[in-house]
This record gives C-alpha cells, structure tokens and sequence, in this order.
C-alpha cells in the first residue's frame, strides 16, 4: 500500500516542530545568561565575560537561526498538504486525521507503558514440599 504525503510528513512535521521550539527556548536562555555575564562589571573579569559573551551572542545568533528553519520547513509540508487537501478532499478530513493519529498514537503508549500498581502486588510463591 502506497502511503500518502500526510503518512510521509507527520512525524517529520512534530519532530521538526518540537526541535524548533527546544532551539527557542534555548536561545532565550542564552540570551538570559549573555545579559547576566554584561552586567557583572567586575574590572579584573570583565574582558573575559566579554569573550565569553561575544561567543554566546554568536551561538545564540546561529541557534535562532536553526529554530527558524526548523520551524520553517514543517510549515511548508503543512502549506502543501493543506493546498493538496483543498483541491482534491475537504480540510475538514485533514483535521481528523491529525486529530486520529494523536488519537492512535496516544492509545498505543498507554498500551506499551507498565502499571506501576502491578509491580506492586507481591505473588505468594507455590510451594511443593510441606513443611
């Protein structure tokens, strides 16, 4: 069976989704701790904080700029699969079928996961020999 865009791009489309948004909050530490390092004006450190924050400027330039394709390119497949689904089926059909596959993969987790209440309950073992 032959799959379709939509099989082919989802989970691409989370991942690069979730790896976009990590890119974004880690940014936003960066820049956090760069303004944190040029506040400490201490004379005997203060070019060496300055290094160090010239290269996590630079860093966090270069991370905002992977967020930002990272982000970019599942918009992209989401912008082609919607114009596929205008012209050929209904955007209504695209939505559940989001909806059923976080739906499908949600209950296989619940599936896959161990009950914790059940490694608890301790089993008398048999015993063949009496006593």
């Amino acid at each position: 069976m032959k799959k379709t865009f939509f099989q082919k791009t989802f989970n691409l489309n989370v991942t690069l989704l979730v790896l976009g948004s990590l890119c974004f909050f880690l940014k936003f530490g960066l820049s956090l701790l760069i303004q944190l390092l040029e506040t400490s004006r201490l004379a005997a450190t203060y070019e060496v904080f300055y290094l160090i924050s010239e290269k996590l400027s630079l860093l966090a330039h270069y991370i905002q700029l992977g967020a930002l394709c990272l982000v970019l390119i599942p918009i992209f497949l989401i912008g082609i699969e919607l114009i596929q689904r205008l012209t050929k089926d209904s955007l209504w059909n695209y939505v559940k079928s989001v909806y059923q596959t976080f739906a499908c993969d949600n209950s296989s987790n619940k599936r896959n996961s161990l009950n914790p209440l059940s490694l608890l309950k301790i089993r008398p073992l048999p015993v063949s020999i009496p006593f």
